[in-house]
């Protein structure tokens, strides 16, 4: 039987979202809308769930958390999690170095991942656990592990303020 979800382990999961600054967590949601209508048949587009994510979040991890209960894999709080994911999406938007905060959005995604994992593993026992890294996801580390190396590296480097030029002239 075909997994029900999509399959990532939970290493590879971490260094893609790191290391694309979040834009994996993007291709992961969509990959889970592609897997749900494979399975249902809805008629459902997984671009637009996936465009509009933050709507569509509580209905996935509440899909992912009903299957778990349904194969006795566990539970999942997930409007808990679906909540943090949005609220850590949106830390994107404070000022630096705060802003940063945004690139840990993964983290309440892991649990709806392992819960979708143990999914997969009732419904399709010895399908692949998506644990190696193929050419494009090594190239995609490399970029953003030197541009992550190159943000964290300035963060350290002290700003001296910029002279101007202005002449200051009292009277």
């Amino acid at each position: 039987m075909r997994p029900w979800y999509f399959a990532v382990s939970t290493t590879k999961f971490v260094v893609m979202s790191l290391a694309t600054f979040g834009v994996y967590n993007v291709y992961w949601m969509y990959q889970q809308w592609v897997f749900v209508r494979a399975r249902t048949n809805e008629d459902l587009s997984p671009f637009w769930r996936t465009f509009f994510g933050p709507i569509y979040t509580f209905s996935l991890f509440r899909r992912i958390s009903r299957a778990a209960e349904e194969t006795g894999s566990g539970g999942l709080a997930h409007q808990l999690y679906a909540l943090a994911y949005i609220i850590s999406l949106f830390t994107v938007r404070l000022p630096p170095p705060y802003w940063m905060i945004s690139m840990f959005a993964f983290v309440p995604l892991i649990p709806v991942q392992s819960a979708a994992t143990r999914v997969n593993g009732v419904i399709a026992p010895g399908s692949p656990p998506n644990d190696r890294y193929t050419l494009p996801n090594v190239a995609m580390i490399a970029i953003g592990g030197l541009m992550l190396l190159i943000l964290v590296a300035a963060l350290f480097i002290p700003v001296e303020p910029m002279d101007t030029g202005a002449v200051n002239v009292s009277v």
